[in-house]
């Protein structure tokens, strides 16, 4: 009897923390049911199909994610957090009126080849993993190089589809947006000035449970940037050997965080912004219109925000972290809820769709 107890106590619990969500996708001019539309949540591994009658059923697992909505001829639909609760949802998905190819209005310096090379090293990166990557269709993507403002854009109208081996996945990524910016008319690395993309990935596993993959998943896991997040909200940083620095010296994080953990995951407050000492000319003393500078003497300074630097000791990377906001969430595996609230440079910076992991990646010590 205690056992049967003990079950349904647990089946409870499951249920419990089960979110299915139930909806219907409706073409928004005929309102006709759209059958095999995909349904995902943002940069997971969960995904389903709508049926014949337009009907589809997806279990969230707690994830707070969007649900993105995508269809081939139809304006991508991401069904907003605060919906995620309704137990049915009727979706009307708009048919696309966008033709990519007459959005290239000029002849380009560059070839085709040339550009998809660097639309490539951009978007997935070169490290191991970005380099063992390959585009299965890459005849859907639409390249094109901007004359006015050197940057080399990308669209598709199609989900871009991804073979990832180092880390054993098949990735849908709809693609929102690509830009590599550069400083004069060049594709050139020493012309280069950033990159960024946007978009939404699903994750299929494709490994057969290999242990090489999964060893090179949590590798992956661990030079991350989820990683980096969980061991400062969790207090672990001096345990997986991560320094953070202001200019050339170390410096304590509790100094400027300070973390508090919540259904979705971590709250990073930002206690301080890190601040550097420059000179300041306005307050140095004027002789006949002039600044006087005395020889040996400190001229006045202020205090400018500046980053903060992190050095990952094992493997050497360093990276840049510049805070855009009072505070920083994540969830429970260290993914960014609102990504524009801290950016990375240096090794962080350079990680691309390679590298990264499905949301719900289980991490295993």
């Amino acid at each position: 009897m205690q056992k049967l107890i003990l079950i349904l106590f647990t089946l409870f619990i499951i249920q419990m923390k089960a979110q299915v969500l139930n909806g219907k996708i409706i073409d928004s001019n005929t309102k006709l049911p759209l059958e095999s539309a995909s349904v995902f949540v943002e940069n997971s591994s969960i995904a389903t199909m709508s049926k014949k009658d337009g009907t589809f059923q997806i279990d969230l697992r707690g994830l707070k994610n969007n649900v993105v909505i995508d269809y081939v001829g139809y304006v991508t639909y991401l069904i907003p957090k605060e919906d995620l609760n309704n137990p049915n949802l009727t979706i009307f998905l708009k048919p696309s009126d966008e033709n990519l190819a007459e959005m290239i209005i000029h002849k380009s310096p560059f070839s085709r080849k040339e550009m998809m090379e660097c639309f490539k090293k951009y978007f997935l990166g070169t490290t191991p993993n970005g380099k063992g990557c390959k585009i299965l269709n890459e005849d859907d993507i639409v390249l094109y190089y901007d004359l006015r403002t050197f940057t080399l854009r990308a669209e598709a109208s199609e989900p871009i589809v991804i073979e990832n081996k180092n880390l054993g996945y098949k990735i849908r990524f709809v693609l929102e947006e690509f830009q590599a910016n550069f400083n004069a008319r060049s594709l050139e690395f020493f012309n280069y000035k950033g990159s960024s993309f946007f978009g939404y990935s699903s994750y299929t596993d494709v490994s057969s449970n290999e242990k090489s993959v999964k060893h090179k998943r949590k590798k992956t896991y661990e030079n991350g940037i989820p990683f980096f997040l969980k061991a400062l909200a969790t207090d672990e940083l001096q345990a997986n050997n991560i320094v953070f620095y202001l200019g050339p010296l170390p410096t304590d994080e509790k100094e400027f965080f300070k973390s508090e953990e919540n259904d979705e995951g971590y709250t990073i407050q930002v206690l301080k912004m890190p601040m550097k000492k420059v000179p300041d000319a306005s307050k140095l003393p004027k002789k006949d219109g002039r600044f006087v500078i005395v020889a040996g003497q400190e001229g006045p300074t202020k205090e400018v925000p500046t980053n903060l630097n992190v050095l990952q000791s094992k493997t050497k990377n360093q990276s840049i972290v510049q805070l855009n906001s009072e505070q920083i969430q994540i969830d429970k595996n260290g993914n960014l809820l609102y990504p524009s609230q801290v950016f990375f440079g240096g090794f962080f910076g350079d990680l691309k769709l390679g590298d990264m992991l499905p949301v719900d990646y289980e991490y295993i010590k």
